[in-house]
């Protein structure tokens, strides 16, 4: 809504198409959200554009700065569903109301990246505009203003690869900058964030969140997978360090050569300019802010070969995390695990370890032994007495007393 009251304070409103995605597994209150700009004022049977159908959403108001108010009008707006689906009830019945669980990858590519790549093509788009934010953590880090978009495919036409460009004019506000923004513009929101969700997706994988959490904790609840959901572990990790480097260097050649100027300048809000900051300093250091280590008192930091010597030879229990860095649910739980250890040491005589798969293979002999990890954070207990035992993690919460309370259920020797 944020990029919606900028584009209509630029005179772009009406003629930048604006598309969302409706997997078909969204809360009530996001239904309702959208149904209420069909239902209240429409014009020329407005409201919300669905499918192939063009409708003006309603006027809201904006409140300038000097008196008087504006009218701020949505644009149009399409809604694009999972293909060959108009219901939850369809797509569970065709795909299984669990291929959330069991195959995230595929729900994820069904319910989001297709309708998303199908609404890009529909409209020949060559720019698209996202609300992401570096403040949101992970791969996001280190977002650059402007990226090349490599899902564009080829243009079997001309026989060339289409060139399409990602701009993030939000990429370097902040949470608080947002919702200083909504309340100062009195721009509408779903009103779950008055119930304390940060980000909001899915209802079988959201949550709501303490103040202090990471905007998107809330996020992936419920199946032990986040938002860097990892399923070729050294690919994928080198892939989003290749990613940021590149996003670094973007950034810096965007900011140098002029895009806060013009159009692009004016829809990024001018953040950088009040705080007389380019963006360059802020766009490297936040690249090695995302691949830092991660604070944790007492924990032994294992790589490879110390983790096989540990497994192969230790001879007591241990605990341990499979995480990196770039992982925003990995930032948002090191407190907890740190915790965890804290309580555990030293008189559990139960080992505390973190294998950081950011530049390590979690190796064959580890994961013949049942240490697979296809996502991060990820818990193993490693169990010696009566026998070998490896116990992987899968609570649905991540709170200290309920990580506690399964490592003394697993260990005997608490």
């Amino acid at each position: 809504m944020v990029l919606l009251h900028k584009l209509h304070q630029l005179g772009y409103a009406h003629t930048v198409p604006i598309i969302t995605i409706d997997t078909l597994h969204l809360f009530p209150e996001t239904y309702e959200f959208i149904e209420k700009f069909k239902a209240n004022g429409k014009t020329e049977g407005g409201g919300v554009q669905d499918s192939q159908e063009q409708r003006h959403a309603p006027p809201l108001h904006d409140e300038e700065d000097k008196g008087g108010a504006q009218p701020f009008t949505l644009p149009l707006l399409k809604v694009y569903r999972p293909k060959g689906q108009s219901s939850k009830a369809e797509f569970d019945k065709v795909y299984g109301a669990d291929l959330y669980k069991t195959n995230p990858e595929k729900y994820a590519y069904l319910s989001k990246v297709e309708p998303t790549l199908r609404a890009l093509q529909e409209h020949d788009a060559r720019i698209w505009i996202t609300g992401r934010r570096r403040s949101q953590g992970g791969e996001r880090g280190s977002l650059a203003i402007l990226e090349v978009d490599d899902s564009a495919g080829e243009d079997h036409d001309a026989g060339s690869k289409v060139q399409r460009f990602k701009l993030n004019p939000l990429a370097f506000w902040t949470y608080d900058d947002v919702w200083k923004y909504i309340h100062e513009h009195k721009v509408p929101y779903n009103p779950l964030h008055d119930q304390g969700y940060k980000s909001i997706g899915d209802t079988m994988t959201t949550q709501p969140v303490d103040g202090v959490a990471e905007e998107r904790s809330g996020r992936f609840v419920g199946m032990g997978r986040t938002e860097c959901g990892i399923h070729s572990t050294r690919a994928k990790i080198q892939k989003m360090l290749a990613e940021a480097a590149a996003a670094s260097q973007k950034t810096n050649n965007v900011s140098s050569s002029g895009a806060n100027s013009g159009f692009f300048g004016r829809l990024f809000g001018s953040k950088q300019e009040s705080d007389g900051s380019s963006g360059s300093d802020e766009s490297d250091s936040s690249v090695a802010d995302s691949t830092a280590p991660l604070p944790c008192s007492g924990c032994l930091e294992l790589v490879p070969k110390s983790l096989v010597d540990v497994l192969q030879k230790g001879t007591t229990d241990l605990l341990i995390e499979f995480h990196s860095p770039l992982c925003g649910h990995c930032r948002q739980f090191a407190p907890t695990y740190e915790e965890v250890a804290l309580e555990l040491m030293p008189d559990t005589n139960i080992e505390v370890a973190r294998f950081d798969i950011t530049y390590n293979d979690v190796p064959k002999e580890a994961q013949d032994l049942g240490l697979v990890v296809e996502l991060t954070p990820t818990l193993f207990f490693i169990q010696r007495l009566p026998e070998f035992k490896v116990i992987q993690y899968n609570g649905s919460t991540r709170r200290a007393s309920a990580i506690l309370e399964w490592v003394k259920s697993s260990s005997s020797k608490l």
